[in-house]
């Protein structure tokens, strides 16, 4: 198909075409078993060894998919050279290759630019080649360009935008004071209460106690909290049940079910995350009251930037995503 002059026009770099493929690792074997994953004359592949040579092919030909190594050409070097990647070639799918598992190298990836992180290891062969084999069914490369540098662009809106309400936060809007974060307990035993406000805390927690699900209930209504801790074993309403009407009163609330020689676990909407199995002592949970906190906070000011950030263009993000859906359409 003979790509258009508006398509030329777009970019400097000499017309591959949307098959292309550009592989920087340093191990040779990575690069001779990649480019023997898929038939040279459905997908072109081009592997070279040092970010140098990445960069100059970059500057010469327009590529489709980029695979950086973690590790090329230091450890965890991969994943500087992404926004670079992402600058020269902003229509491009990255794809991080890595030696190991990591949540952090993953959520960094995918914050620099990244698609997906992909593991090297013989169970993921068939999903990388998968991976390379769909650029060879993108039927135009101007609907590919343009879509890639949409999203581009809608990352740096977004990221923008964060920064603007981070700012206009900072400058006039409160946050909760660190010597009033609520926590309540809610237990028929006031054990963990007593040990809790005996206890020298990280922050300064504002500790109250509820003897029953409905007590409990009714404090959440009365006060904001920012922890409540659950006791599995309740006198009047089952757990569960007071669980989802805390919820449903304060969806940010950090709530936390406990059983004394059973688990201690944070309970979200969809899982449960273990913080203790068993959990005999207060002083097992004392040192993450902190990390809970700030996790919390982190987490509802990412939630209000992003609510303001679509209520303030809320027009704008609907006829984004009303183009890019017939885009991806003809692609």
């Amino acid at each position: 198909m003979e790509v258009s002059r508006e398509s030329r026009l777009f970019s400097g770099a000499r017309e591959v075409g949307p098959r292309a493929i550009l592989l920087l690792d340093a191990d040779p074997r990575v690069r001779q078993g990649v480019s023997q994953l898929v038939d040279p004359s459905i997908v072109k592949i081009t592997a070279v060894a040092s970010p140098d040579q990445a960069m100059l092919e970059l500057s010469q030909t327009r590529y489709a998919v980029v695979l950086i190594d973690l590790d090329t050409p230091t450890t965890g070097a991969g994943l500087a050279l992404i926004p670079s990647v992402r600058e020269r070639a902003p229509a491009a799918r990255i794809y991080l290759l890595s030696g190991k598992k990591s949540f952090d190298t993953a959520v960094e990836a995918f914050r620099a630019g990244a698609a997906d992180v992909i593991l090297k290891s013989t169970d993921q062969v068939d999903y990388l080649r998968e991976k390379l084999l769909s650029v060879s069914v993108d039927g135009s490369q101007l609907v590919t360009e343009m879509r890639g540098l949409m999203e581009e662009l809608m990352r740096r809106f977004a990221e923008a935008e964060r920064r603007v309400v981070e700012l206009e936060r900072n400058n006039g809007s409160e946050e909760v004071p660190s010597d009033d974060i609520g926590l309540l307990v809610i237990d028929p035993d006031d054990t963990l209460y007593r040990e809790l406000t005996h206890a020298h805390t990280p922050l300064g927690f504002r500790f109250e106690h509820a003897g029953s699900g409905g007590d409990g209930i009714d404090h959440a209504t009365r006060a904001k909290f920012v922890i409540v801790l659950c006791a599995a074993a309740l006198p009047d309403l089952p757990q569960s049940m007071v669980i989802r009407a805390l919820r449903a009163q304060v969806p940010e609330v950090i709530i936390i079910s406990y059983q004394f020689g059973g688990v201690l676990q944070i309970v979200e909407s969809s899982r449960n995350i273990p913080l203790c199995d068993p959990f005999h002592h207060t002083r097992q949970i004392l040192p993450r009251l902190g990390e809970l906190v700030e996790a919390q906070r982190t987490k509802s000011r990412e939630r209000q930037t992003m609510q303001v950030i679509r209520e303030k263009h809320q027009d704008f993000l609907r006829r984004f995503a009303d183009l890019k859906r017939r885009m991806d359409g003809r692609a």
